[in-house]
């Protein structure tokens, strides 16, 4: 991944967990005065959330970008609840969070082993090898599937 794709991703996911935020608030307020513009508002940010989301998917890897997302949501509704609407939350609640919050960034720090991207697979290359991983009879001709298959059920009848 380049450094474009890493910017672009980070930038996705400041947005995703900033609009899931405003949809959450949006839905907090709309639970406390029902409004029809808060109830649109919501909608439209959640609408908004979802069109990031796949864009999103196009610069970077799925499990990056919900991982981020769900982090900074995390740190970003602990706020919202603690400022906008007074909660207490007490002191060793806030640091397991923040243990949370530590350990899921860990998850999303580059591991030592070379992933799909590094080793330069296609999208197509790495659907064929987990499809080809566990289902043995791909990249057969039909004869020697339906012989495969034909046995293996002969096998669990028996």
């Amino acid at each position: 991944m380049n450094a474009r794709n890493v910017l672009w991703g980070g930038a996705a996911i400041i947005v995703l967990a900033g609009l899931d935020l405003a949809g959450a608030l949006l839905a907090k307020e709309f639970s406390l005065r029902p409004r029809w513009v808060l109830l649109v508002s919501g909608l439209a940010a959640f609408c908004l959330l979802f069109i990031v989301y796949v864009r999103s998917l196009r610069v970077t890897e799925l499990w990056i970008v919900t991982f981020g997302w769900v982090v900074v949501l995390e740190v970003g509704v602990l706020l919202l609840d603690r400022i906008r609407f007074s909660t207490d939350i007490p002191t060793h609640k806030l640091a397991l969070a923040a243990v949370i919050v530590g350990l899921q960034i860990l998850l999303m720090l580059p591991s030592g082993s070379k992933g799909a991207h590094e080793r330069g697979d296609s999208s197509q290359q790495r659907v064929t090898r987990v499809v080809k991983s566990t289902h043995p009879s791909v990249g057969y001709g039909r004869e020697t599937w339906a012989r495969t298959v034909l046995s293996s059920r002969r096998r669990s009848t028996n």
